[in-house]
């Protein structure tokens, strides 16, 4: 293949034939992209990548798939950063995310191509994420220990149908009033018209888990319909027996999982310890009435330190804390 045609293939400059002979080529030849980025890192350094591009480029590599897992990416960053390279590296993302997903496609096909059916299941291992891209260019974000499924030749036909195998996953759905947007969990179906929400599927010993972060949802447990949803609503649903409970929770805890940073806003002591387990993985105690009648407003950032945390947390209301053990804290 040469190095002109897969650059025109990046550029999107190649004709519909020509994109297809590059993909086919990609596709057959798994150890081609190593290869040729090998041989462009073997050029001269003539110029230090700047670091805001090394930023950017890292936070694009997409994950790739092996079978029907998603995985971490390969490719590292060299010591030698050549900014004339870089456009080179962020080809090479490209092309993972075009041909990666075209080959995700095709290798978790769990049906004849040629038939109706074209079965894609996506799986994310334990302490990964991953940012999916349906047809209908809705975005789902799964966690670790998640599989997903849905049917690339049916989807958006009558419906846009997805099933959440195993795990949590938050939606946000593009608006298409004809076709509804659906998930399956179990005999527990959630209906969107374009809305974000999040699902966390029933496991032996827990029920399933949605949330709504914005618009309106319905859910049913199978063909009865439970409760219509709105935002900051969350409903615990038995999958089996089809009971449930609805309650009010904070809008983030939606998108809890997949965010980096949270802003309370005059939070309760309850909303606090909630976020501090979710983002921080602390558990906050007290047993001081008055702490517990206490607004907090304050950011929460997965990557500050517990002790900064703790130290910024007490200034708010001129407490003290001490630790317990590793993850727990009382506060007084």
């Amino acid at each position: 293949m040469e190095k002109a045609l897969l650059e025109k293939f990046i550029e999107g400059g190649c004709t519909p034939e020509e994109a297809r002979q590059v993909s086919q080529w990609l596709l057959e030849h798994p150890d081609a992209l190593d290869t040729i980025l090998n041989n462009t890192w073997a050029e001269p350094v003539t110029a230090l990548m700047p670091a805001d591009m090394e930023s950017s480029l890292r936070v694009s590599l997409p994950l790739q798939t092996t079978g029907t897992t998603a995985e971490a990416p390969v490719y590292q960053l060299p010591h030698n950063r050549s900014a004339g390279r870089y456009r080179w590296y962020a080809a090479a993302a490209v092309v993972l995310l075009l041909v990666g997903g075209w080959w995700m496609a095709r290798s978790l096909n769990n049906a004849d191509n040629s038939g109706t059916n074209a079965l894609v299941t996506v799986t994310v291992p334990a302490g990964k994420m991953y940012k999916l891209t349906l047809p209908d260019e809705s975005t789902v974000w799964l966690k670790g220990n998640t599989q997903l499924k849905y049917d690339a030749k049916q989807f958006g036909i009558i419906t846009r149908h997805v099933e959440l195998m195993s795990g949590e996953a938050f939606f946000d759905v593009q608006r298409n009033a004809e076709h509804p947007f659906v998930v399956e969990q179990g005999g527990v179906r959630t209906t969107v018209l374009g809305t974000s929400f999040s699902v966390k599927a029933a496991t032996d010993k827990n029920a399933a888990v949605i949330t709504v972060a914005t618009g309106k949802i319905s859910v049913s447990h199978h063909t009865k319909e439970l409760e219509v949803l709105t935002q900051g609503r969350q409903l615990v649903v038995n999958a089996q027996t089809g009971h449930y409970t609805v309650s009010q929770v904070p809008v983030w805890m939606a998108s809890a999982f997949k965010d980096s940073v949270v802003q309370l806003n005059a939070a309760s002591f309850g909303e606090l310890q909630q976020a501090l387990q979710q983002f921080c993985n602390i558990q906050l105690q007290t047993n001081q009435q008055q702490v517990k009648q206490q607004r907090y407003t304050i950011q929460l950032n997965r990557s500050t330190p517990v002790k900064d945390l703790m130290d910024v947390l007490c200034l708010l209301n001129q407490n003290q804390y001490h630790r317990k053990n590793d993850s727990t804290y009382i506060i007084y």
